[in-house]
């Protein structure tokens, strides 16, 4: 695993030695594989808004993207060449100040 960050932002890069797999998903059915490529976040300097995108008006303190490229195009790069080469999968978090459990 490697990782780069600035400011406000971390991407988090992952590889599977042989014989383990990429995680990957499909939509429906007969679909073509998306494979897991990366996760990045965003947030902003304080803990109301840094998401990139907007849920029903509203931003978050932060927003997580899993991005998948299309197996057959092989990697990031060149599934971006494509239409429909990628899929990212967005999670909003909320700041909460409710205790928390020790891990």
């Amino acid at each position: 695993m490697d990782w780069t960050a600035d400011d406000l932002t971390v991407v988090l890069r992952a590889e599977w030695p042989p014989p383990m797999e990429a995680p990957y998903h499909w939509y429906l059915p007969g679909d073509e594989e998306y494979v897991f490529d990366q996760l990045h976040f965003h947030w902003g300097a304080e803990d109301l808004v840094g998401s990139e995108h907007t849920l029903n008006n509203e931003r978050f303190p932060l927003e997580m993207h899993v991005v998948h490229h299309r197996r057959d195009l092989n990697n990031l790069e060149n599934a971006s060449l494509y239409l429909g080469g990628i899929r990212v999968v967005a999670f909003f978090f909320r700041v909460s100040q409710m205790g928390h459990c020790s891990v």
